[in-house]
């Protein structure tokens, strides 16, 4: 998937907070912050997209024991992301390399 600028910046911003929350240091300001930078450059079907409105819930839960949710929903977090960021591999419309 092709992204542009600001589709990137969004993608970074939700990185950063997934990085944060493994050190317990996000707020809910910063998350509702990247939430709804995700919401006006992401599509709503992006799995990025989900992956930053997946975290913002599990967020609202976390208060409860936040020394073992945050890391766990920030890893996930950073794992949706970091596949989010791939490239599409080169030739991936070519029928002769992928089948």
């Amino acid at each position: 998937m092709t992204r542009d600028h600001d589709q990137v910046q969004a993608l970074f911003a939700a990185l950063n907070l997934g990085y944060q929350a493994s050190v317990l240091n996000v707020s809910r300001a910063d998350v509702a912050l990247v939430q709804a930078n995700a919401e006006q450059v992401l599509d709503h079907d992006d799995p990025a997209f989900l992956a930053v409105n997946r975290f913002a819930t599990d967020y609202e839960l976390a208060v409860m024991d936040p020394a073992t949710d945050l890391p766990r929903i920030g890893e996930a977090l950073r794992k949706a992301i970091q596949l989010a960021l791939q490239p599409d591999p080169p030739g991936l419309d070519r029928r002769d390399i992928h089948g």
